[in-house]
């Protein structure tokens, strides 16, 4: 199941993040809303054609990020573990299509990422909420703070959310709330210290 797809100079989307629920999701709108330039991003991000002409004009690249969760036995998930990829979370594909042409492909899992050094801010959005467990996540990505440092952390107010937001709690002190309405609803953005 696709959870959710950002989108970053893919032909006219300049920036885009959508997040998908349990059950049917139905695409409409009218000719030019841009339909088919989401489905262009998804193909590119499962491994489908690239070209230089996806990227958004006067933009150097473009990038897609699908999160997909899929079942245990999935054939997706035996090919990954075919080639020595961990698939023991959700499987994320990231794509950047270059403006020459070349592109990259990128499979990862929150789990596994080691960017081999410190940060003074970690900032997660709303994919927090589609890993099995938000809590050992942080605590894993602690390592990766210099010190005194914080995270932060936007996600839409939803019950998954909210269950995320609980366990992120058990891990993080909340510093400072805030709490905005946008076109997608209200949104909780936090900014939080290790305990």
């Amino acid at each position: 199941m696709l959870n959710a797809l950002s989108v970053r100079n893919i032909v006219l989307i300049d920036q885009l993040d959508l997040t998908l629920e349990d059950g049917l999701t139905a695409l409409t709108g009218e000719t030019g809303a841009g339909k088919s330039i989401l489905l262009d991003a998804l193909t590119l991000a499962l491994g489908g054609r690239g070209d230089a002409s996806l990227v958004r004009a006067g933009a150097e690249s473009g990038q897609v990020v699908a999160v997909l969760q899929l079942p245990r036995h999935h054939p997706a998930r035996e090919a990954l573990r075919e080639n020595a990829i961990a698939d023991d979370e959700d499987i994320i594909l990231r794509r950047v299509q270059l403006a020459d042409g070349r592109t990259r492909f990128t499979v990862a899992q929150a789990g596994s990422f080691d960017p081999g050094r410190r940060f003074d801010v970690i900032v997660f959005n709303q994919s927090l909420y589609y890993l099995p467990d938000p809590a050992a996540i942080l605590t894993r990505y602690r390592q990766f703070l210099a010190r005194d440092v914080r995270f932060i952390i936007s996600m839409v107010d939803s019950p998954r959310s909210r269950a995320a937001w609980r366990q992120v709690r058990r891990v993080l002190r909340v510093e400072d709330e805030m709490i905005t309405i946008q076109n997608k609803g209200k949104v909780v953005t936090a900014v939080l210290l290790p305990d």
